[in-house]
């Protein structure tokens, strides 16, 4: 949202610059042609006034342009940056006289605006005169005497405003598109430090990103220092990498190095929620907090478009407050703190059947399945490989709360209620580690038997625990139950107490028997290799 508000004040600018200033020197039957020329030769790009002008000198200067196009940079995406159906421009005079340019009304009716940062990572909104070097991004903050800087004049933007627009926004570096519809807004801009601005450096390199670790790249949001505004904005639908956002509206303020932005009104796939973010940028390190409430979202919608899980249906609701610190995302994650809860409503895990794995646990567990010590072994390690995309856990009420603290999240209540399971679980000592991206875990998986409402409670000790251990890309998953101890029973059962040596008798499967007829030391080897299973012990 920074990048592109920068690139809507570029606009403002370009467009004050062209549109206004011209008039004073040039009859108006001729403004056209000379608004378009000085363009070229100001940023290399072409302006075009396809429809009718109509302007007035004073005591404002009060400019009405249709059908109004500006060129994007040299191999964009899009033909035009910009294609506007109408510019409304109301400038004092008299500011112009002490170089202040005050712009009391600047309205964009009905305007395309495509943004863009090319894969050497300039933006689009970065002008230069024909023949100038427009490959770099912008300045970094030691640039050295002497460099180019912007012009040295004050720009007060008091009444800007767009109605009914469409913004793209597109970072060739990573692929990544957002688009939002249906823009209505008003902004108000009454500090702009063009020299901080360029500086901050819009066009620096994206944060890198590596599902298996952390980036250590720098994050600069210092750029908010060098602009105060305000900015209300009504969206009829926003589609930013895949998530479809509806009718929504935002308010944004930047004061003082401090950004906040309110999410009054956000409706997100069936659901709807408020959420408020800050940004404060003049600390040695940046402090950011988000808080977010939302209702009623279909759960599979949200999560398969933000590429964060395909396999949880149902209607999700979600409270959510953290805050963090730091000038990289390994910081960033290291150093978040907050809380929250979560829920999920009639919904289904898909791709596994939990009901299952509890009556095979609980078999195990109970010696009460048929002795084959191996495809005991067997089964517990493919209960949880991931079942078939056919196989699903329903259930009336999957939730939980959980806090942070420097990166480490805990989890000590989670419930699940379903018809033929029931799972509790919470997070062991190692908890959910951020920084390293491992889990410690335990689940505990109790069969069920009867209809289940989503208000009945959890009981956390029923079941067979499942520890859950290690990186988050391929963690440990066994059940800590004494597996050794329950073939010793089942064995026992079927040839009563104390008897490891013989020969086995009718009713015993011939897998029984051949074990039992090696004698103790076949049986026992065997108790052993089960041992060895429980990697927690």
């Amino acid at each position: 949202m920074r990048k592109i508000l920068y690139g809507l004040i570029a606009l403002v600018v370009l467009v004050v610059v062209a549109l206004v200033v011209v008039p004073f020197l040039v009859p108006t039957d001729t403004y056209k042609r000379l608004a378009e020329e000085q363009a070229l030769q100001q940023t290399g790009r072409e302006l075009k006034i396809a429809g009718d002008v109509s302007i007035s000198l004073f005591p404002s200067v009060a400019l009405e342009a249709n059908e109004v196009s500006f060129a994007n940079a040299p191999g964009g995406q899009a033909e035009n940056m910009l294609l506007v159906s109408k510019v409304r421009v109301d400038v004092p005079v008299v500011p112009l006289l002490s170089s202040k340019v005050q712009v009391d009304r600047f309205h964009l009716i009905e305007p395309i605006i495509d943004l863009e940062i090319d894969e050497s990572g300039v933006p689009n909104w970065q002008f230069g005169p024909p023949g100038a070097d427009q490959a770099k991004p912008a300045a970094p903050a030691d640039a050295e005497p002497g460099a180019a800087e912007p012009a040295d004049f004050d720009i007060t933007l008091n009444d800007i405003r767009v109605e009914n627009a469409t913004i793209k926004y597109t970072d060739r570096r990573t692929g990544k598109a957002t688009v939002l519809t249906g823009v209505t807004g008003v902004l108000n801009l009454s500090r702009l430090d063009l020299a901080a601005l360029q500086a901050g450096g819009t066009g620096t390199k994206p944060v890198p990103v590596n599902r298996d670790d952390w980036s250590d790249a720098p994050i600069d949001i210092s750029s908010l220092k060098a602009v105060d505004l305000t900015f209300g904005l009504q969206v009829g639908s926003i589609d930013a990498a895949g998530v479809q956002v509806g009718d929504s509206a935002i308010d944004l303020a930047i004061d003082g190095g401090k950004l906040s932005v309110d999410l009054t009104k956000l409706s997100l796939y069936g659901g709807n929620g408020t959420g408020t973010v800050t940004a404060d940028a003049n600390a040695l390190k940046p402090a950011i907090t988000a808080k977010f409430d939302l209702a009623g979202v279909d759960a599979m919608g949200l999560l398969s478009a933000a590429d964060v899980s395909d396999r949880l249906e149902g209607t999700m609701a979600l409270a959510l407050d953290v805050s963090t610190t730091g000038q990289t995302e390994r910081e960033l994650v290291s150093a978040l703190a907050g809380n929250g809860n979560f829920a999920f409503t009639d919904g289904a895990i898909v791709g596994i059947n939990l009901g299952k794995i509890a009556r095979e646990l609980e078999g195990i567990a109970g010696g009460t399945v048929d002795l084959d010590v191996a495809d005991i072994i067997t089964k517990i390690q493919n209960l949880f490989a991931g079942g078939a995309p056919t196989e699903k856990t329903d259930f009336a009420r999957l939730s939980g709360s959980f806090t942070a603290q420097n990166g480490v999240i805990a989890n000590p209540d989670l419930c699940m209620l379903a018809p033929l399971v029931t799972m509790t679980g919470a997070t062991a000592e190692g908890g959910i580690a951020l920084p390293p991206k491992t889990v410690d875990y335990v689940a505990r998986l109790a069969v069920a038997d009867g209809e289940v409402t989503p208000d009945e409670s959890c009981d956390p000790e029923a079941g067979v625990a499942v520890g859950i251990k290690g990186p988050w890309s391929d963690p440990t998953i066994a059940p800590q139950i004494d597996l050794a101890g329950a073939v010793q029973s089942t064995i026992e059962g079927l040839i009563g107490p104390g008897k490891t040596e013989g020969t086995a008798e009718g009713g015993l499967s011939e897998k029984v028997g051949d074990m039992l007829r090696s004698g103790a030391e076949g049986v026992d080897n065997a108790v052993e290799g089960v041992k060895k299973f429980n990697p927690f012990d």
